[in-house]
């Protein structure tokens, strides 16, 4: 008895629940409706069309064959059982307005619109109302639905934004434009066929997003916790799965770059042009294959809890370990399974080059003289020099071979006011070079002649020279002395140390003249 009650319920239950659906995702049939209405409107080619509606709306293109219907827009509404909608016109000089202000819809209600070609078309559908565009080529398509489902087949303009607040958009055909973007809430889910565009933007919220082909400089695929498949995918790519999902890529070409918080990733790719990444920051396993490996492969990472990737690729480039606090704490001696790691692949570091790369280091090493250090004497060596022991030999140090490039002595050559100008200074200049020149050519009496360092400069209205040793120092007196300048006279030689630094003094007050601080009182 409690069997045959159990069969008894549970067709009522389903009976219930069909009488309480009504589904909005897709058209009626037209031919089982009825024609309520037609309106016709002549316009110009320049104009833009509005069309706001609670029912279901489908725009395709006029018949081409029919030369009388080149300027005409045509709309007709298809119902079940119904004689009167409401309906509100309205025409300007670039713009054509269709209101369908009907408070009681009907999911058998459709309207269907004959457009033009080149025309501007924008399209809100409210409550549950569903939207197909077919065969149109314009300027911009701007789509928006709140419920309703969104089909778009072989399009092609300028700008394609198609937007839905929990609907599903579907792309047959193909799209061509420059801009395309795709975006839907709670679980609706987007389904494209063919993509080609310059910039390409798909977003959902929960709801998955699947791409059977795309040619789009640059795309971009963001879900907060949906399932991402991409076919045929090509150039610049960037993916995003906030909270939790997982990526199927099947035939890429192109640079990629995903993240994810958690999920896995699987990624059968032909080609990489540039670097590559796929960052998995929580949990998740990452499988990437290749199986036409090239030789410039670029560089790949790869960073998850779970990583595998071809055996080919391996040979490419290398597999290290990302030492990551959360992901190092179990590790496996196989590369393939290793639960932790970072797979970075580079160009031109295969097995065969480093073979070739050490046997040149080898030959290199036979030619070259070797040299080695008292400290790695053998015990034999050491026995037959017994009588001198072994000395450690000290490398320099920078600041011991830093301190030979000082100069023994810093000469600042000025005049009694204590300034020069530059082109004084080069006067100067001239004149040691040809002095120094004229001592070089006597015969010297002492051991040692002047040393200089480095090339005169000219700094803080003095030229300075720098002496290596105490004859250089006498020199430069001595000569300086004979020279007499007009406008400067006698020239003063001083020790750099000698010259006390330059200190400034005074008040800052805030608030006057121009400025916020004013300096007085130097000295």
């Amino acid at each position: 008895m409690f069997l045959i009650r159990r069969q008894l319920v549970l067709p009522k239950c389903l009976k219930i629940l069909r009488l309480a659906l009504r589904d909005y995702s897709s058209l009626p049939d037209l031919k089982n409706l009825n024609v309520v209405r037609t309106v016709e409107k002549v316009i110009d080619n320049n104009t833009s069309i509005f069309i706001e509606s609670p029912i279901h709306v489908k725009v395709q293109p006029i018949d081409v064959d029919d030369l009388k219907a080149h300027n005409k827009l045509t709309m007709t509404l298809y119902s079940k059982g119904k004689e009167t909608s409401d309906f509100q016109v309205k025409q300007t000089t670039k713009r054509l307005e269709f209101l369908n202000k009907n408070t009681a819809p009907d999911s058998h209600d459709v309207c269907l619109i004959n457009v033009p070609y080149k025309l501007k078309v924008q399209v809100v559908a409210t409550e549950d109302a569903s939207v197909q565009l077919s065969k149109l080529e314009a300027e911009e398509f701007l789509v928006k639905t709140q419920k309703g489902a969104v089909k778009v087949a072989d399009l092609k303009a300028d700008n394609i934004q198609i937007e839905s607040g929990s609907g599903i958009i579907e792309t047959e055909g193909r799209l061509q434009a420059s801009n395309i973007e795709l975006k839907t809430g709670f679980d609706g889910s987007v389904k494209c066929n063919n993509i080609m565009s310059n910039t390409f933007l798909v977003a959902t919220h929960a709801g998955p997003i699947s791409v059977k082909s795309c040619y789009s400089d640059k795309s971009l695929f963001t879900t907060l916790k949906g399932n991402i498949t991409l076919e045929h995918l090509h150039r610049i790519v960037k993916i995003e799965i906030i909270q939790k999902g997982n990526l199927h890529i099947q035939g890429f070409s192109g640079n990629l770059q995903a993240t994810l918080k958690s999920g896995e990733v699987f990624m059968h790719a032909s080609r990489l042009t540039d670097k590559s990444s796929i960052f998995i920051h929580e949990k998740g396993k990452v499988e990437f294959l290749m199986p036409d490996i090239v030789k410039n492969l670029p560089a790949t990472n790869l960073i998850a809890d779970k990583i595998k990737v071809d055996k080919n690729i391996l040979k490419l480039g290398r597999f290290m370990d990302d030492s990551h606090p959360k992901r190092a704490a179990k590790t496996t001696s196989k590369v393939a399974q290793r639960p932790s790691g970072l797979a970075n692949s580079e160009p031109g570091v295969s097995r065969k080059h480093k073979k070739l790369h050490k046997k040149k280091e080898k030959r290199r090493a036979k030619h070259e003289p070797q040299t080695k250090p008292l400290t790695s004497l053998s015990k034999t060596q050491t026995d037959r020099h017994t009588e001198t022991p072994v000395q450690e030999t000290r490398s320099t140090t920078y600041a011991e071979a830093a301190s030979a490039d000082i100069p023994k002595a810093e000469l600042v050559i000025t005049s009694a006011t204590g300034y020069i100008t530059k082109d004084t200074a080069a006067i100067v200049e001239k004149h040691l070079d040809d002095a120094f020149i004229a001592t070089a050519r006597k015969q010297l009496t002492t051991v040692e002649g002047p040393i200089l360092m480095r090339r005169p400069t000219y700094y803080d209205g003095s030229l300075r020279l720098y002496c290596e040793n105490q004859e250089a120092v006498e020199w430069t007196v001595r000569v300086c002395s004979e020279l007499d300048l007009p406008g400067v006279g006698k020239l003063m030689v001083t020790d750099a140390k000698d010259i006390p630094k330059m200190a400034s003094c005074g008040i800052r007050l805030p608030h006057e003249y121009d400025g916020d601080q004013v300096l007085i009182g130097i000295c």
